[in-house]
């Protein structure tokens, strides 16, 4: 659960996001001088597979947004906005979905009814050609994207 106190939460994602699944992803966008802000998102259904926890522990060490995307399982988006996660994908019931939503108003957190456009940054090792493209969407003006 989220301290009271804690700071005020993020509500709004940035334009540049990107998926990313593996430590040396998240090395490589460290890594890179952005001149425009990022989020990070998970795979599809990431959490269904993975869980909550994992992503937590993932993205711990992150100043980037980072967004869970839980599919159609309700229990582990519930988890997680109860673990403090600020941002969670979730595509299932819309009963299950108003539900989630009034959780993260307690939570500070938001729930996200569709998983939002991102790049795309695919498994390791990152060739030059790969490291090149993820710097070009990082540097393009949000109006862009």
């Amino acid at each position: 659960m989220i301290p009271i106190d804690s700071p005020q939460p993020i509500t709004r994602l940035p334009a540049h996001i990107v998926e990313v699944m593996t430590p040396e992803a998240l090395s490589l966008l460290k890594g890179m001088a952005t001149a425009q802000p990022y989020a990070i998102i998970s795979a599809p259904g990431a959490a269904s597979v993975l869980g909550a926890p994992w992503w937590r522990a993932f993205t711990a060490d992150m100043s980037a947004p980072s967004i869970l995307d839980c599919g159609p399982a309700a229990g582990i988006a519930a988890l997680a906005l109860r673990q403090g996660q600020r941002f969670v994908v979730f595509t299932g019931l819309p009963s299950q979905a108003r539900s989630l939503r009034a959780l993260a108003e307690t939570c500070h957190g938001i729930v996200l009814d569709h998983r939002p456009r991102a790049f795309v940054l695919g498994l390791a090792p990152y060739g030059a050609y790969q490291r090149q493209r993820l710097e070009t969407y990082l540097r393009t003006p949000a109006s862009n994207i």
